[in-house]
């Protein structure tokens, strides 16, 4: 990290920012440090990869060199052998392998930075092969490196601060350590599991395995196997009658929904964590036919969550009011209450790819004249490409609530899926505001009874709104009617009065 931050110190020392030769220098010293950053990563293994992908999530906030490279990383998974699987099994369980399961599959179905999937059959009583399952099982090696790797990690970030002053990178180190201290703790990837499936029981269009809790511990999870079509595969998702819009219509629906009525999120949501399948019905219903494209999209992987307060995201609902109404003043005001005001031109560009006071219609890309006229007037110090600076991007990253910089590491990876499966933004941005207006006047979605007690108490679980205001909610109803098929450019850059919001969504 000292060899990156000094590469960029020396070879961009004398160059105006201005300048092409400029912007070449600090294009190559973005790929070369990326290309370190993923040497380190690949050599370490573990935690260090798991850092980097946290990194290549991060493409509205750092440099595409980085985010791009890094993303190799997704595909980079450690292995581990089976008598290491077999013996974390016994140490977690008290039992071999063989006393529960009629036969597991030595071959992985999935690997990943801290644990690996295999398919197993459990044993019946007279011995026999039951149901199969998916049995996941922690790397051997996490818990006793996860320390060691995290204070290297830390100290490195001390050094590189004390050399460079204006660099800040410190604050990650807490943020990734709580993170990956809660997906090592399968326990708590399984109290997510089954929070999720709560929230969502009467949706349709998602599915959630059910947990086998009996057979889950801090480093042992299983759980129903369900066999499926990675959300990302086109070919396939085709050849089984799945219209790759309508997924990733669905995709797009299911995690607005966690970020603006839930208030509990998701935060890896990677294509290895989504599989296709047909429509899961009771008999009587299934009896009846199915459409072809009445699918469901099931949802893995529940180790990385982040509750979001009341206070975030209804505050999050507004900000995204303000950018479809291309209202300024409550943007500035809702990034002022965010403590971020000085950035609100940023969350526009960040979220819908437009500036708050553009001419283009919502989803359409701005001319390379309004983009240079973005740039001159965007007023935010290290944010434009004449004038790039790592330390500033660095410290917007530090600035900015950690509620928003997990929902804007969420939906960017939405938008990235999205965008593979050939929704258009448009499409997308209308559902986000659609969700975000009913998200409101929603009343916070309350922990389950059951599983109240394994979450802290904090304000994010004491909403005091009690009910719903029903004239509100109509509104919403309008507008979300509305969003679904209107098609002109807003024209008033002004909020509409309260009894006016249908008619000023209307417009995008």
């Amino acid at each position: 990290l000292v060899r990156v931050a000094a590469d960029y110190k020396i070879s961009l020392r004398g160059l105006e920012k201005s300048t092409d030769e400029y912007r070449a220098a600090l294009a190559e010293c973005h790929s070369r440090a990326a290309q370190s950053v993923l040497q380190l990563c690949r050599q370490q293994a573990g935690v260090y990869i798991k850092a980097g992908q946290l990194l290549a999530s991060l493409r509205p906030v750092l440099p595409q060199q980085f985010t791009e490279t890094l993303a190799q990383l997704c595909d980079d998974a450690p292995r581990s052998p089976l008598h290491d699987v077999r013996r974390v099994f016994r140490e977690e369980m008290g039992a071999d392998m063989e006393q529960i399961f009629h036969h597991v599959d030595p071959e992985p179905i999935g690997c990943a930075s801290l644990a690996q999937v295999h398919k197993a059959w459990l044993r019946q009583d007279d011995g026999g092969e039951g149901r199969m399952v998916a049995l996941k099982v922690q790397h051997a090696w996490m818990s006793r490196h996860t320390r060691s790797d995290t204070l290297v990690m830390e100290a490195a970030a001390s050094i590189l601060e004390l050399l460079f002053p204006a660099i800040e990178i410190k604050w990650l180190i807490p943020v990734f350590r709580r993170n990956l201290e809660s997906e090592l703790n399968f326990l708590s990837e399984a109290r997510n599991m089954q929070r999720c499936a709560f929230n969502f029981q009467d949706m349709v269009g998602v599915r959630v395995p059910t947990l086998l809790e009996h057979l889950t511990s801090r480093r042992i999870l299983t759980m129903e196997f369900i066999n499926g079509v990675k959300v990302n595969d086109v070919d396939s998702l085709r050849a089984r009658g799945f219209d790759p819009v309508l997924v990733a219509s669905n995709v797009t629906r299911i995690f607005g929904e966690m970020v603006f009525c839930h208030g509990f999120v998701h935060c890896d949501p990677h294509p290895g964590n989504m599989l296709v399948v047909p429509r899961h019905e009771p008999a009587a219903t299934a009896a009846r036919g199915r459409g072809k494209n009445e699918f469901d999209v099931v949802v893995l992987d529940h180790g990385l969550y982040r509750e979001i307060s009341p206070a975030m995201r209804r505050g999050y609902c507004e900000m995204w009011e303000a950018m479809i109404l291309q209202d300024s003043a409550m943007l500035q005001r809702v990034a002022t209450d965010m403590g971020v005001g000085q950035y609100a031109k940023l969350f526009p560009l960040i979220f819908t790819m437009r500036a708050i006071d553009s001419q283009v219609k919502l989803g359409d890309r701005m001319s390379k004249d309004e983009r240079e006229r973005v740039r001159d007037n965007l007023g935010v110090e290290g944010f434009s490409k004449d004038n790039f600076n790592l330390a500033e991007v660095l410290h917007f990253s530090e600035r900015i609530p950690r509620d928003l910089l997990f929902i804007i590491r969420t939906q960017n990876l939405v938008r990235a899926l999205c965008s593979d499966l050939g929704l258009e933004s448009r499409q997308r941005f209308r559902l986000y505001a659609s969700l975000a207006a009913r998200g409101k006047v929603l009343v916070h979605t309350p922990i389950p009874p059951h599983l109240a007690a394994f979450y802290a108490p904090s304000p994010a679980h004491h909403d005091t709104q009690k009910g719903v205001d029903v004239d509100a909610y109509r509104r919403v109803e309008t507008e979300s009617s509305v969003l679904a098929s209107g098609d002109t450019k807003l024209q008033s850059h002004t909020r509409p009065d309260t009894d006016e919001m249908g008619r000023g969504f209307e417009k995008e």
